[in-house]
């Protein structure tokens, strides 16, 4: 789908209206601001439709240029682009470091997108990857540059002993193991004191207090993958995507 053509589709939603009297040359001429011979002349493919008038009709019409296409249309430039783009993901990397020392990531501020092939991502339902940064208990799993996450809420509340989850606890973020507690909530594993200072994290087993808390299931980690996305070859599983 190029520009040209969803100038096209605009000048056939525009003769339309006119063909079913919603609207008329004139009138809609008046509101946008130019003369009857120049509608009309856009209207017969006359004149070039220009950006600035093309936007003012979608703001006076109230649609925007994704409801010009047909729906066989849009899948058709979305069957396009994934051949184009061969069987990839877009995965964003956002902004911030996972660390106990850090700030929680800014999920939200996208730095850029790796592309991952599909058959990497398994079952993965919202993959999201981040920095990870200096962490005494991730001495084990090295390298932990970057981890990707799955922050479906569904891969978050599943629980179980052997995952590691990216944890957000006053503001900070970390990646750890998890234990039930006898209260019927969550601690943190912890394979190392910081300062000589216990470090535990206590997480409550409600699943309110467990999806505010735990905002990620670890999938991988490893090496920054923006110069090579292959997830095998850069790091390390921690939970099989293809079992999620």
């Amino acid at each position: 789908m190029t520009f040209e053509g969803l100038q096209c589709l605009l000048i056939e939603h525009l003769k339309g209206l006119v063909r079913g009297g919603v609207i008329t040359e004139r009138g809609f001429a008046r509101q946008l601001g130019v003369s009857q011979p120049h509608m009309h002349n856009l209207l017969k493919g006359r004149r070039e439709l220009t950006v600035p008038v093309a936007d003012r009709i979608l703001n006076r019409l109230g649609i925007s240029v994704l409801d010009l296409p047909t729906p066989f249309q849009l899948e058709q430039a979305c069957q396009a682009r994934e051949i184009r783009l061969g069987n990839t993901t877009s995965v964003p990397l956002v902004a911030g470091a996972l660390g106990p020392d850090q700030p929680w990531p800014e999920l939200g501020r996208v730095l850029t997108h790796v592309r991952i092939e599909r058959s990497q991502l398994g079952m993965v339902h919202e993959p999201v990857l981040v920095s990870v940064a200096s962490d005494p208990c991730l001495r084990g799993v090295q390298p932990a540059l970057m981890a990707l996450l799955d922050t479906h809420p569904l891969a978050r509340l599943r629980f179980e002993p052997t995952r590691w989850y990216a944890l957000r606890i006053n503001g900070c973020g970390a990646i750890r193991q998890l234990r039930p507690t006898s209260d019927g909530g969550f601690r943190s594993v912890e394979q190392y004191e910081i300062n000589a200072q216990p470090n535990e994290i206590l997480i409550s087993g409600s699943p309110s207090g467990w999806l505010e808390s735990v905002c990620g299931l670890v999938v991988w980690i490893g090496e920054d993958l923006r110069s090579q996305p292959v997830l095998g070859q850069l790091g390390r599983f921690l939970v099989d995507p293809t079992s999620l």
